[in-house]
């Protein structure tokens, strides 16, 4: 298997990590409100989200 990829996938990739990224932090910054944790919901919506989960 190589380890280099076609560049149109690099492309795809990127566009659909970009894509879902902003809906995923949001998804989970939500759920925190709901939990009744709004203080972790803006602490990961305004830095932790960039931190692996």
């Amino acid at each position: 298997m190589s380890l280099h990829h076609h560049p149109l996938e690099q492309i795809v990739l990127k566009t659909v990590t970009f894509t879902l990224t902003p809906f995923v932090v949001a998804f989970v910054g939500l759920a925190l409100l709901v939990k009744g944790r709004p203080r972790h919901a803006y602490s990961w919506l305004t830095s932790e989200w960039r931190e692996p989960l």
